[in-house]
């Protein structure tokens, strides 16, 4: 397949594997359970956890999928504080980066940037477009075949593993 995340899977799965082995051969002990001190405090503290049911592999995949995006992002600030427009990103990041915090309205971004509301809505198309094209280009390097198709391919699946689907 030629994909990193495909190669980061399997080798973090051998290695899981291969530690699961080594704990449970019988001259290191793999017979006997371990108890902690502390086990009834452990039981209690995961008791009031929420329930979850995903996969290991669902995990690293989303976890993959967001740093993906991370780093789309901090080089989009960064090409955008190298152009002097550090202030108006920090003011527009919230509408490419839900995490990121910030909730001001076009027109509070249009006034505290003096620009038209029109302007601000024109600015966040931009940035959304060249974070695009820096995900794809992340991706593309990701891939041992970096066609137009498997692109797309891969970015669908970031998109489901981030939906929760992956």
């Amino acid at each position: 397949m030629g994909k990193l995340r495909s190669f980061l899977l399997t080798a973090f799965t051998r290695h899981i594997r291969g530690e699961w082995r080594q704990a449970q051969a019988q001259k290191r002990g793999g017979g006997v359970a371990t108890l902690s001190i502390e086990a009834s405090l452990a039981e209690e503290s995961y008791s009031l956890e929420p329930v979850d049911h995903e996969t290991p592999e669902a995990l690293f995949e989303r976890t993959y999928a967001l740093r993906m995006v991370e780093t789309a992002v901090e080089q989009l600030f960064e090409e955008q504080r190298a152009a002097g427009k550090e202030e108006a990103f920090s003011l527009l990041r919230p509408r490419l980066d839900p995490s990121a915090q910030g909730d001001h309205t076009d027109k509070e971004i249009a006034e505290a940037l003096g620009v038209s509301h029109d302007a601000v809505r024109q600015m966040i198309s931009r940035l959304r477009k060249r974070f695009r094209e820096i995900m794809r280009e992340r991706v593309a390097g990701t891939l041992q075949d970096p066609s137009p198709m498997a692109v797309e391919e891969e970015l669908g699946a970031l998109r489901q593993s981030l939906a929760g689907r992956g």
